[in-house]
C-alpha cells in the first residue's frame, strides 16, 4: 500500500482579491465549451482574465517560440511577479459550493471540495473514466502543461459516500464569510471559502483514503497529467513524492441533493442513409411510437420527462415532418435479453444513450462509432429549447431528444470498466477556472 496520501491539501495559487477587487471578471468556464465568441469576449472582459491562461488566442505568425501556450506561460509568471496571482502559504483544502436554480425543485446547492489527488493509472482501479479521449486536445493540454508547470482547472471528481464524515466537514453553516461570493451568466452563485485547519484536512483525507474516484469531466485533462507525469519521468529520476505525480481536482459525493446530471440531446445532420419515411417504418419493428400534433408539444414534453426510469424512451423531431413528433418507447424493456442488444455489455443496454446509439445509430442508420463522434453529421445539444431552433432553422436531419442518465447508471457502466457513448453526461452546473491554480514546483527534482 502506497504510503503517499492519495489526497492531498496544496499551496493554491489565487487571484490577489486586494488587486483584482471583482473576481467574476477574471474566471472563465472551463475551456473546452468556450466557443471562439466566447473567447473573445472574456479577453475584452478584463486584462487579468483566466482565458489567457487556459485558451489563449492562436496568431499567424505563431511558431515555437511564440505560441498561446508560450504566451500563457509569460502571463502565468508575469501575473505572479506582479501580484496579481499570489499563493497561499500554507496548505490548504479550498471548499467550492454551488447555488442554482433547478425547474420544478427551486435553488438547490451542490458541495464539494479543491483538493490534489494523487495520480493512478486506470488499470489500477482507484480512478475510473466513463468517457473515451481523442488525441488532439490532449496534445494540446499537454503542451499547455509542458509550458506553465500548472493546473489552471480542477477535474471533476466523484465519489461514493460511506458516512458524511466529508460532507459534514464541508456544510459551512457555521463557517466564516467565504473568499470568493460570485455569480455567473447563468445565475450559478459560486462560493470558494480556504480551509486551513491540519486536523480538519486530515479528516478529510482519511475519509477519502479508500474512495474510488470516478471522473464526471475532465478525462482529457487527467489523461494529460499521467502524460505529463511520464513525460518528467522519462527526463529523468523524480522522487515518489514529487508534486507530478498530483493533480487538481474537485471532488463532490455522488449523493449530494446538489448533484444533478442533465441530458444532452443528439442532433444528426446531412447523413446521406438517413431517409426520414423508411426510417419512421425501421424504427416501428423494435420501439412503440406514438405520435404528437406540433401545437401538442407540452404534452409530449410532460409525457417524455415522467417516463419512469426504467422504461428507454426518446423523442424524435423531424425537419421533414413539420407536423408532428414522435415518441420512441423500447417495445421490450427487458433489455438484458432483447435481441437488438445482445452484442453490447448489459450496463449499456440499461443506458438510453447505449440504445440510441447501438440500437438507432449503428444498426438502422449504419453510423460507425467515429461517424456518430464526427460533427460533421451529429451534433450535441444540452439546451432544449436551442436544440429546438436548430430544427426549425437549419438542416438538422432529426433530433433525439433524450433523458437524463441516473447516477447508478454511471457508476455501473464505471465500475464495469466499459466506456459510455459520446456526451452521455452533463453534469451541471460547470466548474469555473480561475478560483485557485496548482502550480507544480520541480525546483527541486
Amino acid at each position: 500500500m502506497s504510503v503517499f496520501p492519495k489526497i492531498s491539501p496544496f499551496r493554491g495559487v489565487r487571484y490577489n482579491l486586494d488587486r483584482i477587487k471583482d473576481v467574476s471578471l477574471v474566471v472563465a468556464p472551463p475551456y473546452d465549451v468556450i466557443s471562439s465568441k466566447r473567447q473573445e469576449e472574456l479577453y475584452q472582459l478584463h486584462p487579468y482574465n483566466v482565458i489567457r491562461l487556459i485558451l489563449g488566442k492562436k496568431n499567424q505568425s505563431d511558431g515555437e517560440n511564440d505560441n498561446q501556450y508560450t504566451r500563457a506561460a509569460r502571463d502565468w509568471n508575469l501575473w505572479q511577479k506582479e501580484n496579481i496571482l499570489i499563493r497561499d502559504p500554507h496548505p490548504s483544502i479550498y471548499i467550492y459550493h454551488q447555488e442554482f436554480n433547478v425547474p420544478g425543485q427551486g435553488r438547490v446547492v451542490r458541495k464539494g471540495f479543491l483538493a490534489l489527488k494523487r495520480l493512478e493509472d486506470f488499470e489500477e482501479g482507484g480512478v475510473k473514466p466513463h468517457e473515451k479521449t481523442i488525441e488532439g486536445p490532449k496534445a494540446d493540454r499537454l503542451k499547455l502543461m509542458k509550458a506553465c508547470q500548472s493546473n489552471f482547472s480542477p477535474i471533476f471528481g466523484l465519489y461514493a459516500s460511506q458516512d458524511s464524515t466529508v460532507s459534514d466537514l464541508i456544510s459551512l453553516e457555521n463557517r466564516e464569510k467565504s473568499l470568493i461570493d460570485i455569480s455567473d451568466l447563468d445565475g450559478v452563485r459560486h462560493c470558494l471559502w480556504k480551509l486551513e485547519d491540519s486536523d480538519v484536512i486530515q479528516s478529510i483525507v482519511r475519509s477519502m483514503t479508500d474512495r474510488t474516484i470516478l471522473i464526471a469531466d475532465g478525462h482529457h485533462r487527467y489523461e494529460t497529467a499521467l502524460n505529463y507525469r511520464n513525460w518528467i519521468k522519462g527526463k529523468g529520476k523524480i522522487s515518489d513524492d514529487s508534486p507530478v505525480h498530483y493533480v487538481l481536482m474537485y471532488f463532490a459525493d455522488m449523493g449530494d441533493p446538489g448533484m444533478l446530471v442533465f441530458p444532452t440531446h443528439r442532433m444528426l445532420r446531412r447523413w446521406p442513409k438517413f431517409h426520414w419515411l423508411t426510417f419512421l417504418s425501421l424504427l416501428r419493428k423494435n420501439f412503440e411510437v406514438e405520435v404528437f400534433k406540433r401545437d401538442h408539444k407540452e404534452d409530449f414534453l410532460k409525457i417524455l420527462k415522467d417516463k419512469k426510469s426504467k422504461d428507454h424512451v426518446f423523442g424524435v423531431v423531424s425537419c421533414e415532418d413539420p407536423q408532428h413528433f414522435y415518441l420512441l418507447t423500447l417495445n421490450d424493456n427487458n433489455v438484458i435479453n432483447h435481441p437488438g442488444l445482445q452484442d453490447i455489455a448489459a450496463p449499456l443496454r440499461r443506458l438510453d444513450a447505449g440504445i440510441l446509439h447501438h440500437l438507432i445509430l449503428k444498426k438502422l442508420l449504419e453510423m460507425s462509432e467515429e461517424q456518430q463522434r464526427d460533427p460533421q453529421y451529429m451534433d450535441f445539444i444540452k439546451e432544449e429549447q436551442k436544440a429546438w431552433e436548430q430544427v426549425e432553422e437549419t438542416d438538422v436531419q432529426c433530433l433525439f431528444l433524450m433523458k437524463a442518465p441516473e447516477m447508478k447508471q454511471i457508476q455501473e457502466v464505471a465500475d464495469a470498466g466499459l466506456i459510455m457513448p459520446p456526451k452521455t453526461t452533463y453534469f451541471y452546473p460547470k466548474l469555473l477556472s480561475g478560483l485557485v491554480f496548482n502550480k507544480i514546483d520541480l525546483q527541486g527534482e
